[in-house]
């Protein structure tokens, strides 16, 4: 996560009346990425992720990334695709539309990365 993203929760804890140390719990407590209605979101090796636009990282880089922790990367987005990593996860690209059509979720670098960290690879 970055320094601006936690900005970005303190921010909105404060306007709920939440203190941060109900902020820093409930992220020491996730283990994926939430997707609303108190769902977490996780990748498992051999899930699908497709990458999408030019990113700060080179693509060829994450997707050897998500080789080594056992994901595997595609080109376009289908039904399987488990995740799609976008530089702009807000981006009208016809994967991002794809990928909300069909529900995939789309995130960040940052996110991934913090996935990644999760299956234990960086």
């Amino acid at each position: 996560m970055t320094a601006g993203e936690r900005d970005d929760l303190d921010a909105v804890a404060h306007v709920l009346d939440l203190d941060p140390a109900e902020v820093d719990a409930a992220l020491a407590g996730s283990d994926g990425v939430c997707c609303g209605e108190g769902t977490r979101f996780r990748l498992d090796p051999g899930d699908m992720v497709v990458f999408t636009w030019e990113m700060s990282v080179p693509r060829p880089v994450w997707e050897k990334r998500a080789v080594a922790a056992g994901l595997v990367p595609r080109s376009g987005v289908t039904k399987k695709v488990k995740l799609v990593v976008a530089a702009d996860p807000d981006s009208l690209s016809g994967k991002a539309r794809m990928a909300a059509d069909y529900g995939i979720p789309i995130v960040t670098e940052e996110a991934f990365a913090a996935m990644l960290q999760r299956l234990g690879h960086v």
